[in-house]
């Protein structure tokens, strides 16, 4: 069976249908999931937060996670829940509702559905036929009413006329003549005299209750004890989709509630995008990195110019069990026809050049490389090759640069400008898609934008300069799609171009291409993020905190905001 027939090219269309997690259908996660070090890094009692790019596979592996442990039940009785951030966050008016508010709606709906998930895997917890639909017997009937009486009992702790919760928050009462009520949320709601002014009348409710975390968590525990449960897991995915100004009070709330219970958190974040929590003078508000949760990394597990067989191994294993679970018949077919085996059967498909140019322009990230393998399948069917070549993984890898990244750099014209200035001095300069910048530099949100539209990769972290002592830098590699579709290089770079620029297989080599702080402070200038210090001369970077809190400059430490004050009065 060639990999052009028309059996293999149904196979590698019906691939993309799996691209995303959310499209599986099938329980299969398990069974989908390459990368078994993963599961095994995360199967246990800790909270954990998994930190991954988009595409890096977060959902997935918490469905296989979840999938997992269910499936075990009975040895270990423990119980997983999945939960989409996105269903739960509140549709209210962020001019009304407070950080804290929404917190507390978040942590609601998370309660909810761990409860929900109780009530509907009863049958299972108490070990009785699952065959039998739920409340076909009574027991399962008084079960469920049993853990429904518990969420109400909970939830009168969240209700009420007023509530006062993680600060001085209560809720008032406005009716309009002749209109319904609305809901206004107010830090010190005023009372005023007779309740009326102007057609309206104002009520606030003198009965102000405290949101009980002893009582919430008690109820809880509570009821994992009745359930006999070992542990409950809870899964929180697309956690960096909660507004960044809520996560640090709904990570305390979850601080408060569980984290000496018999339940566990594991939450899938954007690393860039997330913020847990901060140390205040008494104690850390949140969950506090390597105390109360560890990070775990999906990101760079899977970089082939430094680790060739793990990477590639990884995208076959990868590549096989989707294929294999959409038409088994037709895989046996490829390995057979192609004389392969299951560790080789990406080979069946492209030579190792190409499959060596697809893992770099894939960057570590399953979701990409399963697009640009498409792709590519796409760019080699109507030639007359036996593999999928290099040069159909270039034209794939511009395409999807031009259909998936392009737009998202458009929309940011600062962040694109930077980029153009990164890929002409090193591509078009240097001739290398690889460089070092300080890590001083490291949280710099232009950078951590362009990481996050996956056109910029982290490679390494704490790498020395031979001539720049004491100092640590970060590997960086630039995405192969840019080259073609920023306006400094030719509309199609040839052959001939892009092997004339290194991918750098000795990473030492790198220590000689160095992104300066000049460049930056160029770029600031050029943005308006900087301006010179009128005592040093040097650029002024006005997002350093140094400028941000008291307006000094971030080289010499001089007043710059405001000239001709003193220090003092900055």
């Amino acid at each position: 069976m060639k990999i052009n027939d028309k059996s293999v090219r149904g196979l590698i269309a019906r691939l993309a249908d799996v691209i995303r997690a959310e499209n599986i259908t099938a329980s299969n996660y398990l069974d989908l999931y390459a990368g078994d070090e993963a599961l095994e890094c995360i199967d246990n009692v800790n909270n954990q937060a998994i930190y991954g790019r988009r595409g890096s596979g977060k959902t997935h592996l918490l469905k296989a996670l979840q999938e997992k442990i269910n499936a075990d039940f009975e040895n270990g009785r423990r119980l997983c829940v999945y939960i989409d951030a996105r269903n739960i966050l509140p549709l209210i008016n962020s001019s009304v509702a407070t950080s804290e508010e929404s917190a507390l709606l978040i942590f609601q709906g998370i309660v909810q559905s761990m409860i929900d998930a109780f009530s509907i895997n009863v049958r299972l917890i108490f070990g009785r036929d699952q065959i039998i639909p739920l409340n076909a017997d009574p027991l399962d009937s008084d079960a469920v009413r049993r853990i429904e009486d518990q969420l109400r009992k909970i939830n009168l702790e969240f209700s009420g006329r007023s509530l006062r919760r993680l600060g001085s928050i209560a809720i008032t009462e406005e009716r309009n003549s002749g209109s319904e009520f609305q809901l206004e949320v107010a830090a010190n709601p005023k009372i005023s005299a007779g309740g009326k002014s102007s057609g309206k009348q104002t009520e606030v409710k003198a009965d102000i209750r405290y949101v009980s975390i002893q009582e919430i968590s008690s109820s809880l525990q509570a009821l994992i004890e009745w359930l006999d449960l070992s542990r409950a897991i809870c899964l929180i995915d697309e956690w960096s989709e909660i507004p960044s100004d809520v996560q640090k009070h709904l990570a305390e709330l979850i601080k408060r509630v569980f984290i000496s219970s018999k339940f566990s958190f594991k939450i899938g974040a954007i690393p860039n995008r997330t913020d847990l929590g901060h140390r205040t003078p008494g104690k850390f508000y949140g969950l506090e990195d390597g105390g109360d949760i560890f990070g775990y990394q999906l990101d760079n597990r899977y970089v082939f110019e430094i680790e060739k067989n793990k990477t590639r191994d990884f995208f076959n294993d990868l590549l096989h069990r989707h294929l294999y679970a959409i038409d088994p018949v037709v895989v046996e077919g490829i390995l057979k026809t192609n004389n392969k085996t299951e560790s080789t059967f990406i080979n069946a498909f492209l030579t190792n050049k190409a499959l060596g140019e697809l893992c770099i322009a894939s960057a570590g990230i399953p979701r990409d490389f399963i697009n640009l393998f498409i792709h590519s399948y796409d760019q080699f069917k109507s030639s007359s090759l036996r593999h999928i070549s290099v040069k159909n993984v270039r034209m794939a890898t511009s395409g999807w640069y031009e259909t998936d990244k392009k737009k998202q750099i458009d929309e940011h014209m600062s962040d694109k400008v930077l980029l153009q200035a990164i890929v002409e001095e090193i591509v078009m300069k240097k001739k290398s898609s690889h460089f070092m910048l300080s890590e001083k530099h490291s949280s710099n949100p232009h950078i951590l934008s362009l990481i996050d539209f996956r056109v910029l990769h982290l490679r390494k972290k704490g790498y020395s300069h031979q001539d720049i002592p004491g100092e640590s830098f970060n590997v960086y590699f630039i995405d192969y799609g840019c080259y073609n579709h920023l306006n400094i290089t030719r509309a199609n770079l040839n052959h001939a171009s892009l092997d004339n620029i290194s991918v750098q297989d000795d990473m030492r080599q790198i220590r000689r291409i160095v992104i300066s702080d000049s460049f930056l402070q160029k770029f600031q200038m050029h943005i308006g993020e900087a301006f010179s210090c009128p005592v040093c001369k040097k650029p002024v970077d006005t997002m350093h905190p140094a400028y941000v809190k008291q307006q000094l400059c971030n080289n010499c430490f001089e007043p710059a905001g405001l000239s001709g004050q003193s220090r003092s009065t900055v």
